[in-house]
Order: C-alpha cells, then sequence, then structure tokens
C-alpha cells in the first residue's frame, strides 16, 4: 500500500516559496470562515441582507425625514446628515434584533450543525471575495509591472488576479473607467510627493557642512595678552 501522506522535502519546498503576503491573505480566509462557522449561514446572510436594507430604507425614507429634520436643526447638512444616520441605524438595530432571533432559533434546531458548516463556506467564500476586491483596489493605483516582489511573486496572487478579474467583469464598464482614472491620478500624486521627499532627503544628506570654527578664536584675549596691551598703552602715555 502507497503511503498517502506528502513528501516532507516537497512540503518544505513549497512552503519555502510562501511569503508574507500568502500568509496575509490565508489568516484573512481563516478569520472569515471561523467567524461565519462561529455565527451560522443564516446569521451571516441575514446580517448582510440587514446593512443592505439599512442602506435603502436610508436612500427611500430620507426625503420624508428631511423636512422635519430641517425644522429640528437650523443647519441644513447637519440636518440632512442627521436625518439619514438616524434611519440607517434604527434600521440596523431593528434588522439586528430580527436577524439574532432567527440565529438563535436555528441553533436551538437540529440545523445546528449544517447552519455552521455553511457558514463555514460562506466565510471563505466572502474571504476570498474580500481579497480580490482589496487586490482590484491595489492594481489600480499600483499597475502590476510596478506592483513590488513579495506582492507580484506571491504563490496565491494568480488565484487572486483571478478573482479580481472575475469581479471586474461584474462592475459597470463606466464605474471602472472612473476608478481606474481616479485611483492613476492618486497613484501619480503619491509617486511625486515620494519624489519630492526623496530628492529633498538627498539635498539635505548633500549639503555641506559649515567649517568648525576655531574654538581658540572665540576665546578673546587672555590674561597675558591683556597684561602686554595694558604696559604698552601706560608706555604711550
Amino acid at each position: 500500500m502507497d503511503n498517502a501522506l506528502p513528501d516532507p522535502a516537497t512540503v518544505k519546498a513549497v512552503a519555502s516559496t510562501l511569503n508574507a503576503t500568502d500568509g496575509a491573505i490565508a489568516l484573512v480566509l481563516l478569520v472569515s470562515a471561523l467567524l461565519a462557522f462561529a455565527r451560522g449561514f443564516i446569521h451571516e446572510v441575514l446580517a448582510i441582507a440587514g446593512w443592505l436594507g439599512a442602506i435603502f430604507a436610508s436612500i427611500y425614507g430620507f426625503p420624508y425625514l428631511k423636512p422635519y429634520a430641517r425644522q429640528w436643526i437650523p443647519y441644513e447638512m447637519v440636518a440632512d446628515i442627521g436625518a439619514g444616520v438616524v434611519i440607517f441605524i434604527l434600521t440596523l438595530v431593528l434588522l439586528s434584533l430580527l436577524t439574532r432571533g432567527v440565529s438563535q432559533r436555528i441553533h436551538a434546531s437540529a440545523l445546528n450543525a449544517l447552519d455552521r458548516s455553511l457558514g463555514f463556506l460562506f466565510g471563505l467564500a466572502r474571504g476570498v471575495v474580500l481579497v480580490c476586491l482589496v487586490y482590484v483596489a491595489v492594481e489600480w493605483v499600483i499597475p502590476i509591472e510596478e506592483q513590488p516582489k513579495w506582492l507580484a511573486q506571491a504563490r496565491s496572487m494568480p488565484l487572486v488576479r483571478a478573482g479580481g478579474g472575475l469581479l471586474k467583469t461584474l462592475i459597470p464598464a463606466g464605474t471602472i473607467a472612473t476608478g481606474e482614472t481616479a485611483a492613476a491620478a492618486a497613484g501619480q500624486t503619491a509617486r511625486k510627493f515620494l519624489d519630492v521627499q526623496d530628492a529633498m532627503g538627498e539635498m539635505i544628506r548633500l549639503q555641506p557642512r559649515s567649517p568648525k570654527t576655531d574654538k581658540g578664536a572665540d576665546r578673546g584675549y587672555g590674561k597675558k595678552e591683556r597684561t602686554d596691551m595694558q604696559r604698552l598703552i601706560e608706555g604711550n602715555n
């Protein structure tokens, strides 16, 4: 019977090629999966639905609350922001209470194990989406050819790039173009700032130092010199 265990040399060779980026990605996936496992699939799905519901409630409920908020608060901008925040928080709290109640009922039933198992898988998928979204944002600011080695040479980067490309297909073309333009401008500004900072540091480093003054020249006349000068003055008189 063949040994099913992997070759230790192969495992060591693969581990040696992993870097900090791979470790960070693995940590994000693990934390997301464990959190979803602890809370359960239903809780995670309803929690996301709660945030979306609070956002839509703020959008559609804002016109109704805005006139009353402006009656209570004299500053229109503050009143509008306050109205939107109040609607969002109240809706989110109510939906969170509903989510907790449903989740507790699921955990107390025979579906608990299934709910947690599906939650673990959901957490992994959520972590993958989060990592890919972050990479898409990074790629907008730093093109692939300019990315540092610790990012570009990560073992997991081909999969992350593939996932990022898939997410880009779900984003409207106009939004992608706008995001890339803004990110390119931000990246160019950041690079200019770093170049100026490096140039200033180089100028400070190359600036000639003022020669050290002779310590003896700052001391003035000594006692002997003053005595000789006094004698010379008295002799002239």
